[in-house]
């Protein structure tokens, strides 16, 4: 398996965090921490996206809190 952590100051933290979004179904979803949330606190709050692979399928996604 394979871990991979995105923190904010990567150019793509944004982009990730709206296309996790849709993944999971944000809008329907109450189990997901909203939007604004995710991108505008926890990365300053310095919190990290994991995604974790295997055999190159995305298996999981979790948001790392501080």
């Amino acid at each position: 398996m394979n871990v991979t952590l995105l923190d904010a100051s990567s150019p793509r933290w944004g982009s990730e965090v709206e296309r996790i979004g849709v993944e999971l179904g944000a809008g329907h979803n109450p189990t997901l921490f909203p939007y604004h949330f995710l991108f505008v606190t926890l990365s300053k709050i310095g919190g990290h996206i994991a995604t974790f692979e295997e055999s190159g399928r995305r298996i999981g996604i979790g948001f790392l809190f501080p």
